[in-house]
């Protein structure tokens, strides 16, 4: 009997101690999916916090564990999407949490709309994110110039056209 006591006792120690040390440290299970600009889950799509990395699974899904319960800092990268960083406030470790990304093609097509727009300036921020998530299409080199060539047709119009706006 006094053995069973002592190993009962020891049993509930430790389940007591594993419980307290993922509180005491603030440690939880981060859960969360990857998805694209149309919704679809993303599939192979990296997700790290801290030490913590995960690879989203068929359906967009991972858990990170033993992330930290408060604020979770997020950076994630995919073949063919943009890499994904964000600062998440964690209240409630049984939430799931979405992250949406977007395809190079879709931001290719983005930095394309914003040229046309007039928006040069942002149209080259959008590509020089593509080009920092390694984006390895043709198509990124030819935007870069297209939006290279506005600009210097832009700074080159004559003054009385510029007034003229």
């Amino acid at each position: 009997m006094k053995k069973f006591l002592i190993f009962s006792a020891s049993v509930f120690a430790l389940l007591c101690v594993s419980c307290a040390s993922n509180k005491d440290f603030g440690k939880t299970d981060f859960m969360g999916m990857v998805i694209d600009g149309n919704n679809r889950p993303v599939v192979a799509y990296t997700v790290q916090s801290g030490s913590s990395r995960a690879v989203s699974n068929f359906a967009g899904r991972f858990t990170l564990s033993n992330v930290k319960s408060s604020t979770v800092v997020l950076h994630g990268s995919g073949k063919g999407y943009m890499n994904f960083d964000a600062e998440l406030n964690q209240t409630d470790c049984s939430q799931v949490f979405c992250i949406q990304v977007q395809s190079w093609e879709q931001a290719l097509e983005e930095a394309e709309r914003l040229a046309l727009a007039g928006n040069l300036t942002a149209a080259e921020e959008k590509l020089n994110l593509i080009e920092k998530s390694a984006c390895d299409s043709k198509r990124l080199s030819y935007d870069k110039k297209r939006i290279e060539e506005m600009k210097n047709a832009e700074q080159n119009e004559p003054q009385s056209l510029k007034e003229s706006d």
